[in-house]
């Protein structure tokens, strides 16, 4: 960086990169001469250094594509088929560091910040998201519109910056055109879908062994609820529906990710509930572990991709 010239670049540009720099401070120092502003999409932190997320509207494009699944089944839109989502999660561990408002005056020392907050730095995103089903570019199009709206309300309102990204401009030489939210007193406890979605599932009771042998086979009780608004069928030519399972270690880490599927004994109709065998592989190794039941629509997703939450039982395996 010191072969720079100064003002040898007009802008940088990064994207959900800057808390991970090692150094971030340095960093900026060493760009100072060269650099006359930075354009970053950061996450909001706390003084904790960790993610800041009062508020999380992951839900409007997930919601928006359910609308889309729902139709397309409704009138009969054959909609491709593309490989099913990992349920792993992934590897490493890189530098996780936030930062508030009041760090970033610090590291961008001689910089003027000016400050936006936006909801479109999604998470969680619609299951299969990658396949172009007959109405996926026009739902995507209104999922896109739609944050773009919600967010210039919150902008309006004067409180974008309660939103999980932030979008900062920092100017050299410039002053601080930083704003103060206005306060709110948000829910704490995860408020319930308002829409049905095509991978809504409760599980009921579970009947199975607590403690198993390693490498044998279990047979375990199952009751699941369909809460979508489509059938779920193991016998689908298209995508057909399967019970099935993750085993987590006593970290939490995915011991094995893709179980052997279970057939469902019937056509699950939505709003009913039956009660099916699970056919469960223990794992080779002895240790605790966890049972994650999950239903995957073959060729399609893992429902828990799809938002709806595993089943999770805690199993011993023994030598």
């Amino acid at each position: 960086m010191s072969t720079f010239t100064p003002d040898a670049a007009d802008i940088v540009l990064m994207y959900d990169s800057f808390h991970h720099l090692l150094d971030p401070a340095g960093f900026v120092r060493a760009l100072r001469p060269a650099v006359a502003k930075f354009l970053l999409i950061e996450p909001a932190g706390d003084w904790l250094g960790c993610w800041q997320k009062t508020l999380e509207l992951d839900w409007i494009p997930l919601d928006v594509d359910a609308m889309r699944a729902r139709l397309e089944w409704q009138l009969n839109l054959a909609a491709p088929t593309a490989a099913a989502a990992s349920t792993s999660d992934d590897k490493g561990e890189p530098v996780e560091h936030r930062y508030t408002l009041a760090d970033l005056e610090g590291l961008f020392e001689g910089y003027g910040l000016a400050v936006r907050g936006t909801i479109a730095g999604i998470g969680d995103y619609p299951p299969n998201p990658h396949a172009a089903g007959p109405l996926r570019e026009d739902f995507g199009r209104i999922a896109a519109d739609t944050l773009a709206a919600v967010e210039d309300v919150l902008m309006r309102h004067d409180l974008d910056l309660h939103a999980k990204h932030w979008v900062i401009v920092a100017e050299r030489g410039a002053p601080h055109r930083l704003r103060t939210p206005r306060p709110i007193n948000p829910e704490t406890s995860d408020p319930s879908h308002g829409l049905q979605g095509a991978y809504d599932v409760e599980y009921g009771q579970y009947e199975g062994p607590s403690e198993v042998p390693a490498s044998t086979v279990v047979l375990a009780a199952l009751t699941v609820k369909n809460r979508s608004w489509r059938p779920w069928s193991s016998h689908s030519d298209a995508a057909p529906v399967f019970a099935s399972y993750h085993w987590l270690d006593a970290d939490g880490t995915m011991a094995t990710e893709d179980g052997r599927r279970s057939l469902l004994p019937r056509t699950l109709l939505p709003g009913e509930s039956l009660t099916m065998t699970l056919t469960v592989d223990a794992p080779q190794r002895p240790g605790t572990y966890t049972l994650a039941v999950d239903l995957v629509e073959e060729g399609v997703t893992w429902f828990s991709r799809a938002g709806a939450p595993m089943l999770r039982i805690k199993v011993g395996v023994k030598p």
